[in-house]
C-alpha cells in the first residue's frame, strides 16, 4: 500500500496563492506540484472559511503597494541625485578672460609719438586693447557677455 502523503499549512496556502493571486489554473498547479486540482480546491474553500486567504491576499496586496511606492521614490532620488551630479561638475564652456596684444599700427604709432616716455605709450596701448576687447565682448543689447 502507498503511504498517504502529508502537507504543511504554509505548502497548501502557496499552493491557493498561484492561482488566486497570479492566475493559474488549479490543474496548471497541480501538474506542476504534481498533484490533483481537487486538493487544491479543497484549501482554497478552506481557506475562504476561516479567513486565511482574505488576510494572506490582502498582506502580499499591501506589500505590492509598498514595493511599488519604494520603486518610485528610489526612481525619484535618482533623478535628484543626477541633477546635483551635473551642477557639481564644473561647466566645460567656462571661458577665461583674455586679451590678445597685438602690436601697433603705424597710424597708432604716429599717435602715439607725441606722448613721452616709453611707460606712458606701454599703458597708453594696453588701454586701447582692452577697450576693444570689451567692445568685441558686448551683446547686441549694449551688455555684456558673462564669462
Amino acid at each position: 500500500m502507498s503511504k498517504r502523503r502529508t502537507f504543511s499549512r504554509e505548502y497548501k496556502l502557496e499552493a491557493v496563492k498561484k492561482v488566486v493571486e497570479q492566475g493559474l489554473s488549479f490543474a496548471q498547479v497541480a501538474r506542476d506540484l504534481q498533484i490533483r486540482d481537487t486538493l487544491i480546491h479543497s484549501w482554497k474553500k478552506t481557506f475562504q472559511n476561516d479567513g486565511t486567504l482574505q488576510n494572506e491576499v490582502t498582506q502580499s496586496t499591501s506589500v505590492e503597494a509598498e514595493l511599488k511606492r519604494l520603486r518610485i521614490e528610489n526612481r525619484q532620488l535618482k533623478i535628484e541625485r543626477d541633477i546635483l551630479k551635473k551642477k557639481r561638475r564644473p561647466s566645460l564652456q567656462k571661458k577665461t578672460a583674455e586679451v590678445s596684444i597685438r602690436l601697433p599700427t603705424s597710424e597708432a604709432m604716429a599717435h602715439l609719438g607725441s606722448m613721452s616716455s616709453p611707460k606712458h605709450h606701454n599703458r597708453r596701448l594696453l588701454q586701447m586693447e582692452v577697450r576693444k576687447a570689451v567692445r568685441s565682448s558686448t551683446n547686441t543689447d549694449g551688455h555684456r557677455q558673462r564669462n
